[in-house]
């Protein structure tokens, strides 16, 4: 689930409907626990999945990010990483990883995925600092963005484009970037075009988005030489 608002575990009966988290120092050493409101009220470092889906393609990998549905209490209507949410305290990182893959795109628990490692995220968002220590993930594949299983109370689409496009976009060299992908209305899913600028993706450094492509041709690099 992105960001993290809702956890599968509050929906079962008898289970609590407080998320609890690692607090965190600025090193990523877990030094406490809260509950997520209070984790994001008082801008503390917490930790996160984040898993990015490329798909196959010459000169660039394409790049599908979530297309978070409007009504999101958190950056509706924005795009966003392909899958990602917060990991519970106590819960083991890969553990996060795989629930939101589930969840979010419907994919199984042999799905091959490559660790990219964490990474500290501090991003000023929505009138407040948010401070995450990011583990990210690589999931490559060809399967067409309309056989995922979305969570469509979440994610209205799946959007992409290739990795120097974005870059390019996020550079400043072009206002404009237009993406391919997929939309799903009243559960069924219809192709899509988007032109899209800067301001239609969850806000962050552009320093930021730049080192994440960076991790993402590194790590898509490594992946094509293990084939």
């Amino acid at each position: 689930m992105g960001r993290g608002e809702r956890r599968a575990s509050e929906e079962r009966p008898g289970a609590s409907a407080v998320e609890w988290l690692d607090v965190l120092d600025a090193a990523g050493h877990i030094v406490g626990r809260a509950e997520r409101e209070a984790v994001h009220r008082q801008e503390a470092w917490h930790r996160t999945v984040h898993v990015w889906v490329l798909r196959p393609g010459q000169p660039d990998p394409r790049v599908v990010f979530q297309w978070r549905t409007a009504d999101r209490p958190e950056f509706g209507g924005l795009l966003d990483v392909t899958c990602g949410g917060h990991v519970s305290a106590g819960e083991p990182v890969e553990t996060a990883m795989r629930r939101e893959l589930a969840e979010e795109l419907g994919l199984g628990p042999r799905t091959r995925v490559h660790t990219l490692g964490p990474v500290a995220v501090e991003a000023a968002r929505a009138g407040h600092t948010v401070r995450e220590w990011a583990h990210e993930f690589l999931h490559v594949s060809r399967r067409p963005l309309a056989a995922y299983r979305v969570a469509l109370e979440e994610v209205q689409g799946l959007m992409a484009a290739p990795l120097g496009d974005i870059e390019t976009l996020w550079r400043g060299e072009t206002d404009v970037l237009r993406m391919i992908g997929t939309r799903w209305t009243a559960g069924r899913p219809d192709p899509v075009v988007r032109d899209v600028t800067c301001a239609d993706f969850v806000p962050a450094p552009a320093s930021h988005y730049a080192a994440w492509a960076q991790r993402l041709r590194t790590a898509y690099a490594a992946w094509e030489a293990s084939r």
